[in-house]
């Protein structure tokens, strides 16, 4: 466990060997961009990333969660790269996510275990004034109830069912693009 970093009147970050102003705005979402993240997800997320927050000595701003993304700025000390801080939070909330809340049910339409996509966004908040990205943040769209995901997820379900029974155009299952090269060959 990190030291604990603290902001002193100057708006920096003192830490026993160091003094920065690091900050960085997240964004991550869902695997395939599903819209999955409900109330208690969001509860449990918020957890586990405090508890890697005080793990690593970063310091929360603002945090918020949208059906399939999440937005977070957080300061953070010179020493810590940016890919370690979202390993860690990205695997420690999986693991949350997976054991606390009816995973098994929500993933049942969409065939994978993952909760996150592989890949993050990082930008760097001097530029803007952490007020403004604060309140951009917190003005993100509210989070789906279960009931909303199950129903989008079986409105999935027969749309695929439906597109494998139709029948091919009278192309002979040729796109337009495919019938009119053959035209133009021809």
């Amino acid at each position: 466990m990190r030291a604990p970093a603290e902001f002193g009147e100057d708006g920096w970050m003192h830490q026993r060997s160091s003094v920065s102003r690091l900050c960085v705005h997240f964004t991550w979402s869902t695997k395939y961009r599903e819209k999955i993240l409900t109330d208690r997800m969001a509860a449990v997320l918020r957890r586990t990333i405090r508890s890697v927050a005080s793990e690593l000595g970063l310091i929360i701003a603002a945090f918020q969660t949208e059906s399939d993304h999440v937005h977070l700025v957080l300061w953070y000390p010179p020493g810590v790269p940016l890919s370690k801080i979202m390993h860690r939070i990205k695997g420690a909330s999986a693991h949350a996510i997976r054991k606390r809340t009816k995973w098994a049910r929500l993933t049942r339409f969409r065939g994978s275990k993952h909760v996150w996509a592989p890949s993050f966004s990082a930008s760097s908040c001097e530029g803007a004034s952490l007020k403004r990205l604060k309140r951009y943040v917190s003005m993100q769209a509210p989070r789906m109830s279960e009931a909303e995901i199950a129903a989008e997820g079986r409105r999935r379900i027969e749309e695929k069912r439906g597109s494998r029974s139709r029948p091919p155009d009278e192309s002979g299952g040729l796109g337009p693009r495919q019938s009119h090269a053959r035209e133009d060959a021809g």
